[in-house]
């Protein structure tokens, strides 16, 4: 399986999806990776995961001893995955800015002073994200 980590977000303006044959409410955010997953899983060029593990989705939220139970698992749950997915929105900047860095990563080239500033408020945002308050991501 593959988890995905992300920020909730407002619970303002959920979506339904279905799960299990019901209708399941989910928040925008988690609506928006699940929308932009099931698109890339129909384009045979990209390859995406055949399982997640969400919270949100993995996780009873109304049966408390459950919910405590699962959320100390965390940890486990997220080591034995296969992989997981960071999902910050769909920020058309921050998609750019991580296809930047993934490009200069890859090879292995030192930006020029020049090149940082077409990015240096998705380099804030991404900075100052909540994604990086989470317990299981800044432990």
């Amino acid at each position: 399986y593959t988890c995905l980590s992300y920020v909730w977000g407002s619970k303002e303006n959920m979506k339904c999806i279905t799960l299990n044959g019901k209708p399941f409410q989910v928040t925008k955010n988690l609506w928006n990776f699940l929308s932009m997953a099931s698109a890339l899983k129909e384009n045979d060029a990209v390859r995406m995961a055949e399982s997640f593990w969400v919270d949100a989705l993995s996780i009873n939220q109304s049966a408390l001893k459950e919910k405590n139970h699962l959320v100390q698992q965390m940890g486990q749950i997220y080591s034995e995955a296969r992989q997981f997915i960071s999902w910050f929105g769909d920020d058309p900047d921050i998609a750019s800015l991580i296809r930047f860095a993934r490009r200069y990563y890859s090879l292995g080239v030192l930006l020029e002073p020049g090149e940082i500033w077409q990015y240096l408020n998705s380099i804030r945002w991404f900075r100052d994200d909540r994604y990086w308050t989470r317990a299981w991501i800044t432990q």
